[in-house]
C-alpha cells in the first residue's frame, strides 16, 4: 500500500493548478523581505540559507491533495465507466483522505488503513495510468476504450 500511496504522490506532482494573483502576490511579498533582509547589514544570515530560502518558494504551489483532486476531474470521463465495471464509487473528500494517509505514512510510519482509503487509493492508480497514456500522447478514444474494457485492475 505504502508503495501505491508513493506513486500517486509522484504521478501526481506533475499536475499544475493555477496559483492566482493572490498567492503570485504573497510569494512576490515574501521574496522582497527576504531579499530586503539579504541586503541590509544588520541581520546578514549565510548565503546559502539565502539560497535556500529562494528554492524553497519556487515550489510553493497547490496542495498535493488539491492537485490529486484536479487530477480526478480532469480524467473523471475516462474514469467513471471504469468505477462502475469495478464497482467502486468516490469523492474529492476521499481523494483527500488518500493524501492524507499518504503524508501520515511518510512522516510518522506505517498506520491502518481502511477499506475506502484502500478502494480510493487503487482508483488514484487508474488516474495514474490515464495520466501516463496522455503524457505518451495516447488519443482520447483509445483511453476511453481501455478503461472500458476493464485493462485496468
Amino acid at each position: 500500500m505504502q508503495k501505491s500511496l508513493q506513486l500517486i504522490w509522484m504521478n501526481v506532482a506533475g499536475i499544475k493548478l493555477n496559483k492566482g494573483d493572490k498567492l503570485e502576490s504573497l510569494i512576490k511579498d515574501i521574496k522582497n523581505i527576504i531579499k530586503e533582509h539579504r541586503d541590509s547589514e544588520d541581520n546578514r544570515l549565510p548565503s546559502k540559507t539565502y539560497d535556500n530560502m529562494f528554492n524553497s518558494i519556487s515550489h510553493w504551489g497547490d496542495s498535493l491533495a488539491d492537485r490529486a483532486i484536479e487530477a480526478w476531474n480532469q480524467n473523471e470521463t475516462f474514469l467513471r465507466p471504469w468505477l462502475s465495471l469495478i464497482g467502486i464509487s468516490i469523492s474529492e473528500k476521499d481523494i483527500a483522505a488518500v493524501v492524507k494517509a499518504r503524508n501520515d505514512i511518510t512522516h510518522r510510519g506505517f498506520q491502518n488503513i481502511d477499506e475506502n482509503i484502500a478502494s480510493t487509493a487503487f482508483v488514484m492508480i487508474g488516474i495514474i495510468y490515464v495520466l501516463a497514456l496522455k503524457r505518451l500522447k495516447v488519443r482520447d478514444e483509445i483511453i476511453k476504450d481501455l478503461m472500458n474494457r476493464r485493462l485496468v485492475g
